[in-house]
């Protein structure tokens, strides 16, 4: 699921004021926002991500446990009204696993090389890699679902990453 540039700066914002692992994505301002439409189910996981002059960085992690609507869930929860950047906004996702964000996690080359995201006609690489760099951006707008070997090596990128991040704050050299 990829985040805008724009939509990356306001949660950054907010996520250094109030820590915490993702548990919540909202989404259905348009098609191919509406995880209903692409067959979000339980039990999934979502990784956002955001392209910026070219390349592609992995911002976190959330297994989803529901879809509901985005109405009721901020009745219930108002302090993530400010997480919402549609006011059309209609759907949400809940979810447990959640890692924390990270907006300094530029997805390798070799992961990039071996993406490969599944459709009905079997699964595809990423249009437009050259030597590690992005050349259509457009490729990631919407939520696709991804191979088990890609999701893997999201899964692992992340892990690698936290634990390396963990090292630095105890001050340990990996």
């Amino acid at each position: 699921m990829q985040w805008s540039a724009d939509y990356c700066r306001n949660v950054r914002r907010m996520h250094r004021e109030n820590p915490e692992p993702l548990r919540f994505l909202w989404g259905g301002h348009n098609l191919q926002t509406r995880f209903s439409h692409f067959g979000v189910r339980k039990g999934d996981t979502i990784y956002p991500i955001l392209v910026l002059k070219r390349r592609l960085y992995l911002i976190g992690r959330m297994t989803v446990t529901a879809l509901v609507d985005l109405e009721e869930y901020l009745s219930a929860h108002e302090e993530d009204r400010a997480y919402v950047y549609h006011d059309c906004a209609r759907e949400a996702l809940l979810g447990t696993h959640g890692s924390y964000l990270h907006f300094d996690l530029v997805i390798k080359r070799e992961v990039l090389e071996r993406w490969r995201y599944k459709s009905l006609k079997g699964e595809r690489p990423i249009k437009g890699l050259i030597d590690g760099a992005l050349t259509c951006p457009d490729t990631f707008s919407g939520t696709y679902r991804l191979s088990d070997e890609t999701s893997t090596d999201l899964f692992n990128l992340l892990l690698d990453h936290e634990a390396e991040k963990q090292l630095h704050r105890l001050g340990t050299n990996p």
